[in-house]
């Protein structure tokens, strides 16, 4: 499973998605999105997902608002 981690550094949330993923041992690439604005354009222009953190899950992408999503967006549930 390859998991993209598009995350702001004041987003609480995108720091408590971050923490549940290195705790779990879950292996991500984390993604600065103001610092990867034309990748962020690309994305919002192909799925319509504009808040973050958005992950990217093999290839789809989620905006994730609690870590019971993530949890069931990675069958951990």
């Amino acid at each position: 499973m390859k998991i993209t981690l598009y995350t702001s550094p004041t987003c609480h949330k995108c720091k408590s998605i971050k923490e549940f993923l290195i705790q779990n041992n879950i292996k991500f690439e984390e993604v600065n999105a103001f610092e990867n604005m034309d990748k962020i354009k690309e994305i919002v222009e192909k799925t319509g997902l504009m808040n973050l953190p958005l992950i990217d899950i093999d290839g789809k992408f989620f905006s994730i608002k609690n870590l019971d999503e993530l949890k069931e967006k990675l069958s951990l549930t």
